[in-house]
Formats: C-alpha cells, sequence, structure tokens
C-alpha cells in the first residue's frame, strides 16, 4: 500500500516537472518572438524614417 502511494506521489511529482519545464519552454519561446516583432518594428520606423529624409532631400533639390 504504502509502496504504491509513493509510486502515485513521484509519479505526480514528475507530471508537475514536466508541466514546469513546458510552461518555461513556452514563456522562452514567447520572449523570443516579442523580441523579433519589436526589433523588426524599430527597423521598419528607422527606414521608414530614412526614406522619409531621402524623399524629402531629393524633393529639396528638384
Amino acid at each position: 500500500q504504502e509502496n504504491s502511494l509513493e509510486a502515485i506521489h513521484v509519479d505526480f511529482m514528475d507530471i508537475a516537472h514536466e508541466l514546469h519545464q513546458k510552461q518555461s519552454e513556452s514563456k522562452k519561446k514567447d520572449r523570443a518572438k516579442r523580441r523579433s516583432q519589436a526589433r523588426r518594428a524599430i527597423e521598419d520606423h528607422q527606414e521608414k524614417k530614412r526614406l522619409e529624409a531621402e524623399l524629402k532631400e531629393w524633393w529639396d533639390d528638384l
């Protein structure tokens, strides 16, 4: 009886640990995805500003 209870406890702990690991992985992937999206947004913004400046310079030269 006690051995089976101990086995159930060990199984429960294994499951809890596995769930924690999966949640940690998921959070890490989400953070990386958000960083990548933010980096792309910043690069897009900088490119837009650069193109606006070039267009303004070209327009002023006309």
